[in-house]
Parts: structure tokens; C-alpha cells; sequence
């Protein structure tokens, strides 16, 4: 298993720069299509549909062509021990001359180129690893580029200590990278002065979540408060409100006793007076049958008086019927009686 090295950097929105243990590349693109170039000429170009899984690939060799396939004893047939015969030797088919990059390629690659070398310059203010290495692909890219316009044009290619422009690069790394370190590392005067803003901003924070605090706290004590207050008046409300009802329940009581006594009173008069009706009827009743009695009793007494009644001289009775006072009977009136009692037989 060999030694194998690869790191991606994203130097901008959809631009990566990929460093590799034998080539630099940079790839630039959105979701679901990339394309990517590499020192060593490859393009590779990928399209395919987010979600789906689908995609398709393509790689080339930038200014070249795919090799064609040459044949050799390796491609014949198995004889099985047997001496093959004598064929004619194969002849390979000519090679077809390769095509030179397009002009349209060629521009591509320069304007990667500059950018990458812009963007390795602004990022060396920041880092300068990775200024470094945006700066380094940019320049190979740059070569590339030059190297396919020269092979194209059939002109001789410039060598890398001929092309001034690299000079110019490498006294802006240098110039960028002193920049950014010396931005970096502040004058003890800047210091002092960030050190003093930094602890007045401190206190100002502190004093802000101070002031904060006690705020919060008053609005809870105030809210504290009040809940307290709108329980009081809850409980308040609930008392008069138990209190309204107790005394309406004692009025409700009194009213139905009220009226029961009242009721009963009235009860009882009407039948003490049905009582005292029926004594009165009953009394009226009595007076009339004894003024009938005695109307009667004087009636009869009455005719008592001038009927005619037997007695014996002797006798202490007197008799309606002479048969029974005797042989020496006397014919009397009832007023003449006196104090004789009448017969049981015949009175």
C-alpha cells in the first residue's frame, strides 16, 4: 500500500483548491455540476442530479487524446502446446497526430490563472499557507496555459526563468505576506490603546448586565408583586363572594322558615277556626235540640196537665190506665198529681 496524500482548501463560494501528493488542482462549480483542473492536464467535468444518486463523468487530458490500442502476441489465441503458424507480423496502425488545445481552453486556463493567483495574493493577508498554495496553483496553470499557446502557435515556449511576470508574483507574495503579518502584530501604542478599549468595553458590558440585572430583578419583584396583589384580591373576592353566598343561604333559610311558621300559623288558625266553627255548630246544635226538648217537655207537659191520669188515695204512683191503679181508682188531671212518680207499666 502506497503513501498517499491529499488536502482541499475552499478559497471562495464553490472554488476549492485540492493539493495532492503528485499534482495541484482547483475546482469550481455548484451542486450538481463541477469541474475540475489539475496541474498534470486532466479536466474532469461532473453533472448529475441532486437526490437522485445520478450522475455522469467525464475526464480528459487537456490537449490530448486517448491512446490507441496497439496489438501483440499477448492477443492471440491459446494453442495448447502447439507451435502457431507462421502469420504475418502485425503491424500497429498509425498513430493519429494529436489535436492542440483550443484557443477557447487556452483562455480558460489564463483566466483561472489569475484569479487563483489574485485570490492566493488577497488570501496570503490572511494565511500564507494557504496564499501560498492558491498562488503556486495559479502559476502552474499559468504555465500550462503558455505551454499549450506556444505548442499551438508553433512558436518556442519561454522557460520559467525567462517569464518576468513570475518576478512581479512572487515580489507581491512577499509584499502581501509582510503586510498581513505587520497588520497582525500591532505597535505597543495600538496595544495599549486595544488593551484600554478592550477593558472599557469590558466594563461597559459589565455595567450594562448590571444594569440589566437589576432591571430584571425589579421587573420581577414588580411582577412578584403584583401576582401577590391580584392573589389578595382573588382571595378577597372569593371571601365577600363565600360570605354574599353564606349570608344569601341564611336569608333563603329564614325566608323558608318564615314562611313555614307562617304557613303553620296560618294552619293553625284556620283549623282553630274550623274548630271553633263546629263547637259553635255544635253548640247552635245542642241549644236547638235542648229548645226542642224543651219545647217538647213543655209541649208534652203541657198536655200533660189536662190529661187524665188514675192515683189511689194510698198509692205514691199515678196511672194512665184505671185497670192498673185498681178497684179504687180516682180519675185525676196531671196537676193534681203532686208529688206521686208515674207507673213503670203503664205511664
Amino acid at each position: 500500500m502506497g503513501f498517499r496524500f491529499r488536502k482541499s482548501f475552499k478559497i471562495a463560494p464553490g472554488v476549492r483548491v485540492n493539493v495532492g501528493k503528485k499534482s495541484i488542482g482547483i475546482s469550481a462549480g455548484v451542486k450538481g455540476a463541477r469541474v475540475s483542473v489539475n496541474s498534470s492536464g486532466r479536466k474532469t467535468t461532473t453533472v448529475g442530479i441532486p437526490g437522485t444518486g445520478l450522475s455522469y463523468q467525464k475526464t480528459e487530458k487537456i490537449g490530448g487524446t486517448k491512446k490507441a490500442q496497439t496489438g501483440g502476441f499477448d492477443d492471440l489465441p491459446e494453442t495448447d502446446g502447439v507451435e502457431p503458424a507462421n502469420l504475418p507480423p502485425i503491424v500497429p496502425p498509425p498513430q493519429k497526430p494529436q489535436k492542440p488545445v483550443s484557443k477557447a481552453t487556452i483562455v480558460i486556463l489564463r483566466i483561472l490563472a489569475v484569479a487563483l493567483i489574485g485570490m492566493g495574493l488577497t488570501l496570503t493577508l490572511v494565511t500564507v499557507v494557504g496564499g501560498l498554495a492558491a498562488t503556486a496553483l495559479g502559476c502552474v496553470l499559468m504555465h500550462k496555459s503558455r505551454w499549450h499557446d506556444a505548442e499551438r502557435t508553433g512558436k518556442p515556449y519561454k522557460q520559467a526563468k525567462r517569464c518576468r511576470w513570475q518576478y512581479v508574483v512572487a515580489a507581491l507574495f512577499v509584499f502581501f505576506a509582510i503586510g498581513g503579518k505587520a497588520v497582525d502584530a500591532p505597535t505597543d501604542d495600538t496595544a495599549e490603546q486595544q488593551a484600554i478599549a478592550e477593558q472599557q468595553a469590558a466594563q461597559e458590558q459589565a455595567e450594562n448586565e448590571a444594569a440589566e440585572k437589576a432591571a430584571a430583578e425589579k421587573a420581577a419583584k414588580e411582577q412578584a408583586e403584583k401576582e401577590a396583589a391580584e392573589k389578595a384580591a382573588a382571595e378577597q373576592a372569593a371571601k365577600e363572594q363565600a360570605e354574599k353566598e353564606a349570608a344569601e343561604k341564611v336569608a333563603k333559610e329564614q325566608a323558608e322558615k318564615e314562611a313555614a311558621e307562617k304557613a303553620a300559623a296560618e294552619q293553625a288558625a284556620k283549623e282553630q277556626a274550623e274548630k271553633e266553627a263546629a263547637e259553635k255548630a255544635a253548640a247552635e246544635q245542642q241549644a236547638a235540640a235542648a229548645a226542642a226538648a224543651q219545647a217538647a217537655q213543655e209541649q208534652a207537659a203541657a198536655q200533660q196537665q189536662g190529661e187524665t191520669v188514675y192515683i189511689t188515695p194510698s198509692g205514691k204512683r199515678w196511672h194512665r190506665s184505671a185497670r192498673c191503679a185498681g178497684d179504687n181508682a180516682i180519675a185525676v188531671t196531671m196537676d193534681q198529681v203532686g208529688n206521686r212518680t208515674p207507673c213503670k207499666k203503664c205511664a
